[in-house]
């Protein structure tokens, strides 16, 4: 189910994932699976339905409930996410992915103190973690921290040289905020490339 999800084949996926739950209804990781399958194809109501069966089969599952909250998020229900993450992030400390979920949703609070804490734990966690590093960059940005922002800019591209949000994200502080547009215009060239 998986696979034929990310090659973008809905029913045949759906299929495969209900064959696997006639033989096992409480096979919670296959809800979770269902979940993310109607996440990618944009049915948040149907995803949040089968994440919340998982959980109702295994309450500890924090992959689980960090969906869950990504859902919520996406649809803008920030306090529930929140609350999401925060179950994931106590039944596994060391989820990095739920760290950085919870730092996005503290920046779309504007508790970007929070979210620099929660960028910094998932970096922590996950040194390679090239999302949390491009995050960690928006928000230190934002609080006019511009050389450490393109320190962490840096960091995401060393990281994974082909990263185009954190190349464009590298422009616009050195065209905006630095006055440096020779080495945007760069950052934005290699952005357009990938």
């Amino acid at each position: 189910g998986i696979i034929l999800n990310e090659l973008g084949l809905f029913d045949e996926s759906l299929e495969n994932y209900k064959k696997a739950l006639a033989n096992n209804p409480d096979y919670y990781e296959v809800l979770n699976n269902l979940g993310n399958l109607f996440k990618d194809f944009d049915k948040p109501n149907e995803a949040i339905r089968y994440y919340e069966k998982a959980l109702v089969i295994n309450p500890y599952f924090a992959e689980a409930h960090n969906n869950l909250g990504n859902i919520f998020k996406d649809i803008g229900k920030l306090d529930r996410a929140a609350k999401c993450f925060e179950k994931a992030i106590k039944i596994d400390p060391e989820f990095s992915g739920a760290h950085n979920n919870f730092g996005n949703v503290y920046t779309h609070l504007g508790q970007l103190d929070k979210a620099l804490e929660s960028y910094q734990k998932a970096i922590l966690l996950e040194p390679n973690f090239v999302e949390a590093h491009n995050n960690f960059g928006n928000v230190l940005k934002d609080l006019g921290n511009y050389s450490e922002a393109v320190k962490s800019y840096n960091q995401a591209i060393l990281i994974q040289p082909e990263f185009a949000e954190a190349h464009n994200n590298l422009g616009t502080i050195l065209s905006k905020d630095l006055g440096k547009p020779l080495e945007a215009i760069e950052s934005f060239r290699r952005a357009v490339k990938i």
